[in-house]
């Protein structure tokens, strides 16, 4: 068994299109943390999803949601509301797990961090 960390991926959001952010390859089993950071003026609103389908940028089913219209700050907020983190998603590339994220705006950044086994 290899275990390598890091980044595994990272995207600017598309406004109100579900893009996939990161995808294991077959074989791998990956343990992440998702991060997105508002870099907008202005407030945004955000969807993080775990879904299983062999398709790019897959829209979730239901029940297939971690967080649905979750405000991100504007950018600078003292409290730090302007960056969210979701830790501990477990996704399998035998089963076509992948992450996919969708934002209400422009300028919100989404990377993906974790280790992988494989």
């Amino acid at each position: 068994m290899t275990t390598s960390g890091g980044r595994l991926g990272a995207l600017e959001g598309t406004t109100t299109t579900w893009k996939t952010l990161y995808k294991p390859a077959s074989g791998v089993l990956a343990t992440i943390t998702v991060t997105a950071c508002n870099r907008s003026a202005s407030a945004r609103t955000i969807r993080i999803a775990q879904v299983q389908s062999a398709s790019a940028d897959p829209t979730p089913a239901d029940g297939e949601m971690k967080l649905y219209d979750r405000s991100l700050s504007a950018a600078g907020d003292t409290a730090g509301k302007d960056v969210l983190q979701l830790t501990g998603m477990v996704l399998n590339g035998d089963n076509d797990d992948q992450v996919v994220v969708y934002v209400s705006g422009i300028d919100v950044d989404f990377t993906c961090d974790g280790v992988t086994e494989n």
